[in-house]
């Protein structure tokens, strides 16, 4: 189902202007999982009574090293600090994965404001960023929408989330590594440079 949804998805970008891909990617992904009585579809916010949601960063940091080639747009950004750019998921962009044999659908999901930007923001934000409960500056609504069949309810929250902060962790420490490891060896560059400009001027 995801895959044709995606297929879907993909065609409309092509043919359709964007609200209108919108209404009815939402209308048919409703009618699909109506359906599907048995789909539990959780919402997780940026926003958590007026604090980051630490799984909303998590899934951020997770997803990015799970997008689809297939993506069909993505949000990119670079830091002053980062080395190589970092992409997110935008707009409706959907991942899938799989847990333990249990097949989990993600989706980016932008409600409001400038649909111009795409959804997603830059930062940190954007597939994503953003705020459900409390808007951005301009309207828009940010959060992630994640699908599975409902007999797994336990297994998704006392295993995959869990599982989920704990990759996040490991993708952020090793980023942090590559990132000291850039940082000495520009210091290593530098001294080497100021020590032969030095040489050169006592010559």
């Amino acid at each position: 189902m995801a895959g044709y949804m995606m297929m879907i998805r993909s065609m409309a970008h092509e043919l359709i202007p964007a609200p209108i891909q919108d209404f009815i990617y939402r209308t048919l992904r409703s009618l699909f999982f109506r359906a599907s009585s048995s789909t539990l579809t959780l919402t997780i916010d940026d926003d958590n009574m007026g604090m980051n949601n630490e799984i909303y960063r998590a899934a951020q940091t997770y997803l990015s090293t799970k997008i689809s080639p297939d993506a069909v747009r993505l949000r990119i950004s670079k830091g002053h600090k980062d080395k190589h750019v970092n992409l997110y998921l935008s707009d409706g962009e959907i991942v899938n994965d799989v847990y333990e044999d249990v097949q989990l659908v993600w989706r980016f999901v932008t409600d409001g404001g400038d649909k111009k930007s795409g959804g997603g923001g830059v930062g940190g934000r954007g597939g994503g960023g953003g705020r459900r409960g409390g808007m951005d500056d301009d309207g828009r609504s940010e959060y992630f929408e994640l699908s599975f069949d409902k007999k797994h309810k336990d297994l998704i929250l006392s295993s995959y989330v869990p599982y989920i902060e704990s990759k996040a962790k490991e993708i952020r420490d090793e980023r942090r590594i590559l990132m000291l490891h850039s940082l000495n060896r520009l210091a290593i560059l530098t001294k080497i440079t100021k020590s032969n400009q030095t040489k050169i001027r006592t010559n």
